[in-house]
């Protein structure tokens, strides 16, 4: 499933989406709030925590699998697409 940015607050992410912490300008990068493409629950996913190395290009990837904090499913994501386990 290809993975949607949006600028939408967590609380209104659809299955699917994700946005970026926001931050000051010029800071390092936070991490991302992610809907799970299983059933649209919001997990923040932040850089540095538990071993995840983030990056942004080409497109969005997260070094170590998301696990959804509603329904278990283990999400990975790399460029940009999610597959779910």
């Amino acid at each position: 499933m290809r993975l949607v940015v949006t600028s939408r607050r967590p609380c209104q992410l659809t299955r699917g989406e994700f946005r970026r912490v926001p931050q000051a300008a010029g800071s390092r990068l936070v991490g991302y709030h992610l809907a799970c493409p299983r059933c649209g629950f919001v997990t923040p996913v932040l850089d540095g925590v538990r071993g995840q190395a983030i990056t942004e290009a080409p497109g969005l990837t997260f070094s170590t699998p998301v696990v959804c904090l509603h329904c278990r499913a283990t999400v990975f994501v790399q460029d940009g697409a999610a597959d779910v386990c």
